[in-house]
């Protein structure tokens, strides 16, 4: 006879491979029930003694015993009982359980993804701070998992202004070798008075040798030149020429300012040619600041956008051109036959939040729908116009089921997305050989064995069908009314 911890902390006893949970405790005496009295309506019942000694079997039970399923019990127990008293990862603590079940308790267990989200949810909360005093730090949260420093500089409790910089050895080693640095901008947290704001790579500064007072400075500097970022993003499509020199006259680091880039990587200059902004071009230009030659998230430069402007980008591509642009990939003439130039741009913009979204682990439908509000166009059309313009277009509703975003999937099969387009997947034979299988959205939903998307996307697809066959036989009724010796035709 053994006793373990249930799901929800309490006690299960574990005998003659049998489960029972405690239901009631009287004078002397403790009285179990089986664990299976809802699933199966199962009667069996056992008492014991206070010390969960001598075990005294009640009622029959009405299914065989199994002492695999005690041990599966155990071994998930295990699992959690470590996630809550190690900092060791979901992965690693599965892994290591797991090697040592026997096969059946195996084949019992469920998905990975299911066992470490119960794990993770093991781990205590720290409480919310509310004021910068409350906020503390146990030992176990200033060290890695690897026992190295990761808090780098904490200026203290009473501090007007909390600064807190997090970074292992190691990654300060990779930073301080790095080349180009890619940084978000300031978050405001989740906290209660939203008492810190996270900058999520400036460790790096660190990393080239800065002192804590240059990094104090860089802080204070980088949301500063954010604004001036999004200000000059913004102004380029409809603000006068001279709103955009006063803002790099304005800004400290005006060759920075001239290469930022925006959520699909593209430049100054290269927002300035879509909005047939010669006069900005030509300033960017003549600053002599601005790499002409850096590419957007699918390899185009300025002058591939210049393409797309037909008579307006005449004046974009002579600029450009004399200032010795350098080809690269796909030649921006290429572009030039390319039809609904001006839905292109609002589209890719549209399609690159709508994909964020999808990829995103804390933004859901509800976010989506958000994000379709502001699309001018269907999001159906999306593949008639990006496929030949994006490398290894993928459509949304691919992604949806691709990352599990399920009722994102539904909302664009009922906006008309196309059930019947096929795209790459590429699989793993058992001889270690790669195939490539090209499959439609419901017969992907069907390999990631997500069933309740597969039957909705099924009866949309049949409902379509219907649809287009009542619409055929309206169009068929309407040329027999409109043309009597249409009817003759059709009978002979």
């Amino acid at each position: 006879m053994e006793v373990i911890k249930s799901n929800k902390g309490g006690s299960k006893l574990c005998y003659q491979g049998y489960m029972y949970t405690k239901h009631t405790t009287r004078k002397t005496v403790q009285w179990w029930k089986c664990v299976k009295r809802s699933s199966t309506a199962c009667k069996g019942s056992i008492t014991t003694s206070l010390q969960n000694e001598n075990p005294t079997p009640g009622q029959p039970h009405n299914h065989d015993p199994s002492d695999i399923s005690i041990k599966y019990t155990k071994s998930r127990y295990a699992m959690k009982e470590q996630a809550a008293l190690t900092r060791d990862k979901p992965s690693q603590i599965f892994a290591q359980v797991v090697s040592t079940c026997e096969d059946d308790v195996q084949a019992m267990m469920p998905r990975e993804e299911n066992c470490k989200r119960t794990m993770r949810n093991q781990r205590p909360t720290p409480p919310v701070p509310q004021s910068f005093v409350d906020v503390t730090l146990p030992a176990e949260f200033t060290i890695t998992t690897n026992h190295q420093q990761f808090l780098l500089y904490d200026n203290g409790q009473n501090a007007e202004n909390r600064m807190l910089v997090f970074c292992s050895p190691d990654s300060l080693r990779r930073l301080a070798e790095a080349h180009t640095f890619f940084m978000d901008e300031s978050t405001e947290s989740e906290m209660s008075n939203h008492l810190f704001y996270f900058q999520y790579r400036d460790a790096y500064i660190y990393a080239a040798g800065n002192t804590t007072d240059e990094a104090g400075k860089f802080v204070s500097w980088h949301p500063k030149f954010l604004s001036f970022m999004k200000s000059l993003q913004k102004s380029v499509e409809e603000e006068p020429c001279g709103f955009i020199q006063r803002l790099f006259e304005d800004c400290d680091r005006p060759k920075l300012l001239a290469n930022c880039r925006d959520m699909g990587w593209r430049t100054p200059l290269m927002l300035a040619t879509l909005h047939a902004r010669d006069d900005i071009v030509r300033y960017i230009l003549l600053t002599e600041m601005c790499d002409i030659n850096l590419q957007d998230c699918q390899g185009r430069t300025a002058l591939h956008y210049s393409y797309m402007l037909d008579v307006d980008g005449k004046n974009i591509r002579k600029y450009l051109l004399h200032a010795e642009w350098i080809p690269k990939n796909k030649l921006p003439s290429d572009y030039e036959d390319i039809p609904n130039k001006d839905e292109w741009l609002d589209k890719e913009i549209n399609y690159e939040e709508l994909r964020r979204i999808i990829k995103g682990k804390k933004k859901g439908l509800q976010a989506f729908s958000k994000a379709l509000k502001d699309c001018k166009y269907p999001v159906a059309d999306f593949p008639i116009i990006l496929s030949p313009l994006v490398q290894d277009y993928r459509d949304l509703i691919f992604l949806a089921v691709d990352y599990g975003k399920q009722d994102i999937a539904e909302r664009l099969a009922d906006l008309d997305a196309d059930l019947k387009r096929k795209e790459k997947y590429i699989f793993r034979t058992e001889e270690q050989e790669h195939v490539e299988i090209y499959m439609t959205v419901i017969e992907r939903a069907a390999n990631l064995n997500l069933t309740e998307l597969l039957s909705i996307l099924q009866k949309i697809k049949e409902k379509r069908l219907l649809k287009k066959e009542a619409k055929v036989q309206k169009e068929t009724a309407t040329k027999i009314e409109t043309n009597p010796n249409s009817r003759a035709l059709i009978w002979t």
